[in-house]
């Protein structure tokens, strides 16, 4: 009986630890996405939206890309490595100036790992 317990203690903490090292392997990747969105002192209807696109694993910071562009229409950065890591930031400033809506991408060796998505109201 005790020789039972222990082959089973190790078939299943063999088990344990085989899907440990999957789920490790699987696991998704968490980003933190912080904006600034400001309208622009040169130009009417232009805004200036600043990100900082963290990766919450190992907390550094993927991209901080600045774009300019005018309401409602969608602005884009693509940053990364050659074909092993690119990160796409996608943004845009409501018509009104009322709210900015953006994407982000994390996609590693073709297949996406990450990706996040938010619309947030802006302070008038």
């Amino acid at each position: 009986m005790k020789r039972s317990f222990s082959s089973r203690y190790f078939a299943t903490g063999a088990i344990l630890l085989f899907a440990g090292s999957l789920a490790a392997w699987a696991s998704p990747v968490g980003l933190d996405v912080s904006l600034t969105v400001k309208p622009s002192s040169d130009a009417k209807g232009i805004y200036t939206v600043t990100a900082v696109i963290t990766d919450l694993e190992n907390e550094g910071v993927l991209s901080a890309p600045t774009i300019h562009l005018p309401r409602g229409e969608w602005g884009e950065v693509k940053s990364g490595t050659m074909g092993e890591e690119i990160l796409l930031f996608k943004v845009q400033v409501s018509d009104n100036g009322s709210e900015t809506s953006y994407k982000v991408e994390l996609t590693r060796e073709g297949e996406v790992v990450a990706s996040q998505k938010a619309t947030i109201s802006l302070e008038q």
